[in-house]
């Protein structure tokens, strides 16, 4: 998953190799060399070209540290020819030896105290992380993926290690780094690893890429705040490289409209100090105007910054781990009102002597903001479905209103709730003005698990709707009446998981 906008962009693997070996490598390790073999202080000078795939410099049981080169040179030769600048790898490394190794320690502890699932499911899944410094990108293109890959990799000293298997990857760019951004960064990048170890669902197709939902974004930005002190800025010191690389992309010609508008909206939260900054006011309704990813995570941060008081010591953080793992779908809703509204009530259910104690801070902070539901109107839309040759259904979705009904943007958009028997299961965003067409499928399959909100079983099969929520002509967060949807094919599988497509025009 690249997120490369507001800065960050995503490239995970887990590391489940070497046995009992319980060595610590760093750059200053002196072991037998190969002929062949060539140290990273033999390396010092030459261009990046001349660097492995993948270098351990550093080795505990959560984390696994490596320098990397991930840069294809036919398609970057200007970039290969570059002579690395070891130093500024090394103070990345250091940082993240003496920091952000002990927040990924204190996390464990805490997530093992609050989650009872923690180290008997969910820990396996994320550690021990893998952080690769990558010696051929800028700073602010962080990233991560979570899924297991085999890589070969070679010690500090040169010698080969062999194939390894990685699972939770995290990558961090070493040219022009800021070092006060390594904490808030890996951080964040660590939250996404952490949403897909908890098992919290995004839509995903083989074809067409991740529909992530409000909070996809939002909640590693959250997480890295409270793991790094409540900070309200994430990327400190590199708001004014990216600032620039995002103008020059505006005024390229190439640059996708939607790219374009994508960027704008990441420019809301770029401050004087911070690649994202959460202490800006942000009004609610242009959360709309482009939902999802990095807009998003703006207005939901900046509301999380003052409910975290009104909450108690805390007892935020809590709240939304604890739903993440119980009570997914409260969180999984296209109306965002309704998701703040849904995190209170919960915070109320599982902490019901604090809640009563700081329920008037709670409602101040609500009153006082702009977070209004969305006004249901006469719209409705229109649903048709389809059986493929893979006897998937297929349904595409259409708003019955015009689209001058919505606010002018330079890319409209409309976000969907699919909901059973009337509670909302999962909400994804369709761009009007850059997709062709955009379709939720369901899959069968024999079985849902039962954490599953994106699967549908029996009777529910009969008890789907979809609604959408827009950002009308009069600047209104409205919706739609909600839409019926029966699934029906001639096999009648036993369930269906929902994905999500697009066709490309």
């Amino acid at each position: 998953m690249k997120l490369c906008m507001a800065g960050v962009k995503s490239v995970t693997s887990n590391l489940n190799c070497f046995g009992a070996l319980a060595l610590t490598m760093f750059l200053t390790v002196a072991l037998p060399l190969s002929a062949s073999a060539q140290s990273v202080a033999s390396l010092e000078g030459q261009p990046l070209r001349a660097y492995p795939r993948l270098i351990l410099v550093n080795q505990s049981p959560l984390l696994n540290l490596y320098w990397a080169n991930n840069i294809k040179c036919t398609a970057e030769p200007a970039n290969c020819d570059r002579r690395v600048d070891q130093s500024a790898a090394v103070r990345i490394q250091k940082q993240i030896e003496r920091s952000v190794k002990l927040k990924i320690e204190d996390f464990d502890q805490y997530a093992g105290r609050l989650l009872p699932l923690w180290r008997s499911k969910f820990r396996t899944r994320l550690f021990p992380l893998s952080i690769q410094i990558q010696l051929g990108e800028e700073m602010y293109h962080a990233g991560s993926i979570f899924g297991e890959v085999t890589e070969q990799v070679v010690a500090s000293n040169g010698s080969a290690l062999g194939p390894v298997k990685l699972k939770s990857r995290i990558s961090i760019g070493s040219q022009n780094p800021s070092l006060a951004s390594v904490d808030t960064l890996i951080m964040h990048e660590f939250g996404h690893m952490l949403l897909r170890a908890l098992e919290f669902p995004h839509l995903e197709s083989a074809k067409s890429g991740r529909a992530d939902s409000l909070l996809e974004e939002a909640l590693p930005d959250f997480i890295s705040s409270v793991t790094n002190g409540g900070t309200s800025a994430i990327a400190p010191g590199l708001q004014d490289s990216a600032s620039r690389m995002i103008r020059a992309k505006l005024l390229d010609s190439k640059t996708e409209l939607f790219m374009k508008a994508k960027m704008e909206m990441d420019l809301r939260g770029i401050s004087h100090v911070a690649l994202r900054d959460f202490s800006n006011p942000y009004r609610y309704s242009d959360l709309y105007l482009l939902p999802g990813a990095y807009n998003s995570s703006l207005t939901f941060n900046s509301m999380f910054i003052k409910l975290g008081p009104a909450f108690g010591d805390g007892f935020l953080k809590n709240t939304v781990l604890r739903a993440i793992v119980e009570r997914p779908g409260i969180l999984n809703q296209a109306d965002a009102s309704v998701v703040l509204k849904n995190l209170v009530e919960f915070f109320a259910e599982i902490y019901p002597h604090q809640f009563e104690k700081q329920a008037p801070a709670i409602r101040k902070v609500v009153r006082e903001s702009d977070w209004i539901p969305a006004l249901r109107t006469s719209n409705a839309l229109q649903l048709k479905s389809s059986v493929d040759t893979e006897d998937s259904i297929n349904v595409r979705i259409f708003p019955e209103f015009h689209v001058d009904s919505l606010f002018p943007t330079k890319m409209r958009s409309v976000t969907y709730n699919v909901s059973i028997a009337g509670r909302p299961r999962f909400a994804f965003s369709n761009f009007l003005d850059y997709d062709s067409t955009r379709y939720l499928r369901f899959l069968p399959i024999k079985t849902c698990e039962a954490s599953s909100v994106l699967c549908v079983c029996g009777q529910e099969k009969n008890l789907i709707s979809i609604d959408a929520i827009y950002l009308s002509s009069k600047r209104k967060i409205e919706s739609t009446q909600r839409a019926g949807l029966k699934l029906s094919s001639p096999k009648e599988p036993p369930c269906y998981i929902m994905s999500f497509e697009w066709e490309d025009k």
